[in-house]
């Protein structure tokens, strides 16, 4: 159920954002240890390899509109993972990062948090307000475009860690290694409701 898919994903990003908090950044190496990111892992299987740029982003949002048309105006990410993502990750069994980056794979700077159910335009201008100041903007790790999309509840439950140690989730590995978190609060729902 869509519904408990989010809760527990909620209560990871919590979980992992208790322990970045409680371990410190000097102790991040200790961290990274402990979840399993080390500097030797693959860039391909380190989630913290799976960024996108701001000007991708600002890519899939046209791409959306052109896709949505004038139902553009209402689609929420759930949307935008349905018609757009999914089917991308779907056909080439990769997170969608790595389909538009290659072999040029971006680390996270900002670990971004957000509500899929929020209308997908105001998450992308709130991501936008938020670094309009910024002359070189951040890389963004936002799990629908870090983590391969699938409609196969298994390879979703695979990836986040549902039926495993919450340590070694994509979402944890890639918050220990991110310098900034990025909340986006929304209309839609309470992001701390989750």
């Amino acid at each position: 159920d869509t519904t408990w898919f989010m809760i527990i994903i909620g209560l990871l990003l919590v979980f992992s954002a208790l322990v970045v908090s409680a371990l410190g950044r000097k102790s991040g190496a200790k961290f990274n240890a402990l979840v399993g990111c080390s500097k030797h892992m693959s860039k391909k299987r380190n989630p913290a390899w799976a960024a996108i740029s701001f000007e991708q982003l600002l890519a899939v949002r046209e791409k959306a509109i052109a896709t949505f048309g004038a139902d553009y105006a209402n689609a929420t990410m759930h949307d935008i993972n349905a018609k757009i993502i999914r089917p991308a990750c779907e056909e080439h069994h990769k997170p969608y990062a790595h389909i538009l980056n290659g072999e040029n794979l971006l680390r996270v700077e900002i670990f971004v948090s957000h509500a899929w159910s929020e209308n997908f335009d105001e998450f992308v201008e709130s991501v936008r307000k938020a670094f309009h100041l910024w002359a070189v903007k951040p890389t963004l790790w936002i799990c629908a475009f870090a983590l391969v999309q699938s409609s196969d509840p298994r390879v979703v439950e695979q990836q986040v860690g549902l039926s495993a140690d919450p340590c070694k989730a994509p979402f944890t590995k890639a918050l220990a290694q991110a310098e900034k978190l990025l909340v986006i609060r929304n209309r839609a729902v309470d992001v701390y409701s989750r």
